[in-house]
């Protein structure tokens, strides 16, 4: 991979992590921050790295890092609670979400399960999708298909030539009707792109690879 497209994935990383950790104590009531020992004015500093700087802030500090890892955990636990729709199916099992870690802890469990049935569930019927390696696996010069049958004989033949195909996620990026999944496979480290409709599903998607 290029240096600076190697830099700016570290700033998205860095961005996208000082972001959340702001947005959540945002998230949290005055009695709340009083509590963990901060004012919602030490928020930005919190979020930038500059509040630890302060010696005398260490130990309010960990109180912080340690009520935003449990928030955390109680997030992941109620996002992955089986809750049952009127049709009776779980939420956890679904990847039609708007929560994007779950769509893409759902994308990589079942890539490593090689269930593609579970891979094509998280894009519509028609979607597109794009890949330097679609013009030497499926011999289309456009490097793009369209469709759930054409992108399902494209991925099957990447599985028969890997039957120990894993992936392993670095982590997901989040913007506005789309998210990105950074992970490492075969090839080292990889990305993904998509495109969101309004129901959480992919209408378009694109592979990046190192080089």
């Amino acid at each position: 991979m290029h240096v600076w497209l190697r830099n700016l994935v570290r700033r998205m990383v860095r961005f996208w992590k000082r972001h959340t950790a702001e947005a959540e104590l945002n998230a949290l009531d005055d009695r709340a921050l009083h509590d963990i020992g901060i004012s919602r004015s030490d928020i930005p500093a919190i979020a930038n790295g500059l509040y630890f700087r302060d010696k005398s802030r260490r130990r309010r500090g960990r109180a912080v890092c340690l009520a935003l890892k449990e928030k955390s955990c109680a997030d992941r636990l109620f996002d992955l609670n089986p809750v049952n729709d009127r049709k009776g199916k779980s939420t956890m099992t679904s990847p039609n979400t708007h929560n994007p870690r779950q769509f893409a802890e759902s994308w990589i469990a079942a890539w490593n399960a090689h269930d593609l049935d579970a891979v094509l569930a998280h894009f519509c019927e028609d979607f597109e999708f794009s890949s330097p390696l679609i013009k030497q696996f499926a011999n289309e010069p456009s490097g793009k298909l369209i469709g759930k049958n054409a992108v399902r004989a494209y991925w099957q033949i990447g599985l028969s030539r890997l039957p120990d195909l894993h992936f392993e996620l670095v982590d997901v990026l989040a913007g506005v009707d789309c998210l990105t999944i950074l992970y490492r496979g075969h090839r080292g480290l990889s990305a993904e792109v998509f495109q969101l409709d309004g129901d959480g599903h992919a209408i378009r998607g694109q592979a990046l690879y190192s080089v």
